[in-house]
């Protein structure tokens, strides 16, 4: 009977452990996760403004016209287009 009684405390010690360590790791993650998602929201402000202020530059439509600038331009806007596509909504 005394094994016995030693043997479960021995095994609620070891479970003890167990869950005390999976606590530890899973608040870890959770804070890795909370600080990725305040960058994958960092870099959407970064690109919705970015955008804004490519469409604030060229408000005229001078950079668009031009032939050699206006291609250039255009990739460049194209790029970041696609980039909101990927990363959040676009502000048209």
């Amino acid at each position: 009977m005394e094994y016995i009684i030693g043997i479960c405390i021995i095994i609620k010690c070891v479970l003890g452990f167990i869950i005390y360590n999976l606590l530890r790791k899973l608040e870890s993650t959770q804070e890795l996760v909370d600080e990725l998602s305040q960058e994958q929201f960092d870099t959407i402000t970064r690109l919705k403004t970015t955008f804004n202020n490519l469409k604030t530059i060229d408000s005229k439509g001078g950079f668009e016209s031009d032939d050699e600038i206006g291609q250039t331009f255009s990739a460049i806007k194209d790029e970041i287009e696609k980039l909101e596509g990927i990363y959040g909504e676009t502000n048209d």
